[in-house]
This record gives C-alpha cells, sequence and structure tokens, in this order.
C-alpha cells in the first residue's frame, strides 16, 4: 500500500512539474500585467478628474454669462446644476440651454409673485428664493390676503356695532 501510494505521488509530481512551471509563469505576467492595469486607471482617473474639472469651469463660466445678477441669488448654479452635465455626451449646447430655461422660468415666475400686489410681495419673493417653490409663495401671498381681509371684515363689524350702539344711546 505504502510503494503504491508513493508511486502516485512521484508520478504526480512529474506530471504535475510543467504544470507548476506554466502556472508560475503565468502568475509573473498577470502581476506584470495588473501593474499596468493599476497605472493606467490612476492615468485615466485624472484625466477624467481634469475633464470634469474644465467642463464644471465652462458650466461655470455660461451661468455667469446668462444668469443676470439680480437672479443669481434665486437661481445658484447648485440647486439647477444637472448631474448630467458633467458627463462627455452632454455638450455646452445643451447645458446652456437649460439653464437659459431656468432663467425664464424664474422671471416668469418672479413676474407672477409680484403682481398679486400684496405688502407680502418681498416676503414671498424671500420665501420663492429659498426654496424655488412658486406654489409656496402664491399660497403664502394668498394666506395673507385672506387673513387680511377676514380682520378687516370682523373690524368692520365691530364698528358698525359701535355705531348701532351710539345710534340706540
Amino acid at each position: 500500500r505504502k510503494s503504491i501510494t508513493d508511486g502516485r505521488t512521484g508520478i504526480k509530481k512529474t506530471y504535475m512539474e510543467p504544470y507548476d512551471k506554466f502556472n508560475s509563469q503565468v502568475n509573473e505576467i498577470l502581476e506584470i500585467i495588473d501593474k499596468a492595469i493599476t497605472r493606467m486607471d490612476g492615468q485615466l482617473k485624472e484625466i477624467e478628474e481634469k475633464r470634469i474639472k474644465e467642463k464644471k469651469a465652462e458650466i461655470e463660466a455660461a451661468y455667469n454669462e446668462l444668469v443676470p445678477d439680480d437672479l443669481q441669488d434665486y437661481i445658484p448654479l447648485e440647486c439647477i446644476y444637472g448631474a448630467k452635465w458633467d458627463n462627455a455626451t452632454t455638450n455646452m449646447k445643451t447645458v446652456r440651454k437649460e439653464i437659459s430655461e431656468a432663467v425664464t422660468k424664474t422671471q416668469s415666475e418672479i413676474s407672477v409673485i409680484s403682481s398679486m400686489g400684496s405688502d407680502k410681495v418681498q416676503e414671498a419673493l424671500n420665501l420663492y428664493m429659498a426654496n424655488r417653490n412658486l406654489a409656496a409663495a402664491v399660497k403664502y401671498i394668498s394666506d395673507y390676503e385672506a387673513k387680511k381681509k377676514e380682520i378687516l371684515a370682523q373690524q368692520e363689524r365691530r364698528e358698525a356695532e359701535r355705531a348701532e350702539a351710539l345710534r340706540r344711546e
């Protein structure tokens, strides 16, 4: 039994010797390839970071050009910055168009708020600036005007009641 087992082990060693040698060579080559891949990945990441940084600078320049100074508080770049804008496939024409659309929309919404003719227009504009929500700003003014109307009606009723009381006296 021992002789057969030793023979099997010897034959296995003999047959495995070329495989072990080949396997060792393959591992060395794979190590060389992995080092090259790691180096290339680092270079590609650097190139991509540089491209994104340049694109962001271009986008910021377009933003400063297209968004009037008086609207920059209403439309901060961070609020309208599209996630896809950094992609290599998104061109600056698309970015400029989206910025222009945001400017047009904001100007329109500010006009709506301003045209409401309320004492609270400035507060509503501040609310709009904070959350860019036209509905919330309009609701704020509407609620204020409704409350104001109710208070005035109560005052008129009280004055009418006083006048009636005076008339009765």
